[in-house]
């Protein structure tokens, strides 16, 4: 009788380690799966970056090698030499 009340102690000792071999590899599971998902949505992210840093150098070239810079440059050293030759010339008038 001792003998049985022992068995069944032990295998419901057993029975519950199993379980909670069982919970410990779901959880481990898990936690791999999250992992991988992170690893997917980071490796997601850098390319979104890689490929707006190539948009945005290919933007930028296209915009120094465009006619609308260059004008808008042209224009501003116009401006550029107006004001100057303005300022001489208040400074001509004060003198």
């Amino acid at each position: 009788m001792d003998n049985m009340k022992q068995i069944l102690s032990l295998n419901k000792l057993v029975m519950k380690s199993q379980q909670e071999t069982r919970d410990v590899e779901e959880k481990l599971l898990d936690v791999r799966k999250k992992r991988l998902q992170l690893k997917q949505a980071s490796e997601r992210k850098l390319l979104e970056i890689q490929s707006e840093k190539n948009k945005q150098k290919d933007d930028l070239a296209s915009m120094e090698n465009s006619g609308k810079i260059k004008t808008i440059q042209q224009n501003l050293e116009m401006e550029i030499q107006i004001t100057t030759v303005i300022q001489h010339v208040f400074q001509v008038i004060f003198l």
